[in-house]
């Protein structure tokens, strides 16, 4: 199981909104409050996520048995 970061829900909670983080990624809000929540993460919502945020996958996400 892939799961956001700490670090990564803490970038997304700085964003103006999870609305228009939703929107710049394309994706629903309610795919981020699941991000947030700490649902798995798709590996196409993984590449989105990195792309959008820069960051490497070590520090944005965590992997889970």
């Amino acid at each position: 199981m892939i799961q956001a970061s700490k670090f990564l829900k803490e970038f997304i909670r700085a964003q103006k909104s999870v609305e228009d983080f939703a929107e710049d990624l394309s994706v629903t809000r309610q795919t981020i409050y699941n991000i947030l929540s700490g649902d798995n993460v798709s590996s196409d919502m993984v590449a989105k996520l990195l792309g959008k945020t820069g960051m490497d996958f070590e520090k944005a996400f965590e992997v889970k048995e």
